[in-house]
């Protein structure tokens, strides 16, 4: 799978002391990652250069969301993409600042979609994963061209809850979770706090001693229930 770094000049300054930068910084974020489902059966059935303009529609989309509600881009794959939200800020409501943007992403992927269907026959889906902890923000790259990046469990958990959230749905950490009842409405934007969400339990996440409570963010546009974790499962891409 493709994966590009981007350009963060909060990454960068963030692991700069004067001029020298130095080897990582640890901070505390919340980081959301979301990923299109479907992309290998679409990467199969469109020319690769016809790909180039689907792709792009969709990472405006997140690029919106993300910048939106003040979160980094930090890396996108073929297929879907990295956010960190409060690095740098840790005193910032970040978590809410991340299901604010998941739950947009939703909502407009939702139309997207539909135009998808209706103009080039396509059927697509979105999964997004959200989790809160510590990270390391370090730089990496050929002497002189290093970039930004993040690693550490934190990076890892969300990455799976990705890989698990179903068409629709925004998986996420208790601790995640927990941030959305301290406030009833964006502070900036006076937005209501998305919709309710529904507890999934213990999940057992592949390589990590630990387990992980998980919640499910519910959106209007996907109101199914699901049934708990049996039914918890990773979706082909």
């Amino acid at each position: 799978m493709l994966s590009i770094p981007i350009y963060s000049t909060t990454g960068i300054s963030l692991i700069h002391r004067g001029a020298h930068p130095i080897l990582a910084e640890s901070t505390t974020a919340t980081l959301l990652l979301a990923e299109l489902r479907g992309y290998n059966e679409l990467a199969e059935q469109v020319p690769a250069v016809n790909l180039v303009p689907i792709l792009a529609e969709c990472f405006a989309l997140f690029s919106r969301a993300v910048l939106q509600y003040g979160g980094q881009i930090f890396s996108v794959s073929d297929g879907g993409m990295m956010a960190a939200f409060g690095v740098c800020d840790p005193c910032h409501t970040h978590s809410n600042d991340a299901l604010f943007a998941a739950n947009t992403i939703q909502r407009r992927f939702t139309k997207l979609r539909e135009a998808w269907r209706k103009e080039l026959s396509i059927d697509a889906g979105m999964g997004i994963g959200i989790h809160r902890g510590e990270i390391a923000v370090g730089l990496f790259g050929p002497p002189g061209h290093e970039l930004p990046m993040l690693v550490g469990d934190t990076v890892n958990v969300a990455a799976q809850l990705c890989a698990r959230a179903r068409d629709g749905e925004a998986l996420m950490s208790a601790v995640v979770n927990s941030f959305r009842h301290l406030h009833a409405h964006h502070p900036d934007t006076g937005e209501p706090m998305p919709v309710p969400s529904m507890h999934l339990g213990e999940l057992k996440l592949r390589g990590r001693q630990r387990s992980l409570d998980a919640w499910c963010l519910l959106t209007p546009e996907h109101p199914e229930q699901r049934t708990g974790t049996e039914v918890m499962r990773g979706v082909s891409r």
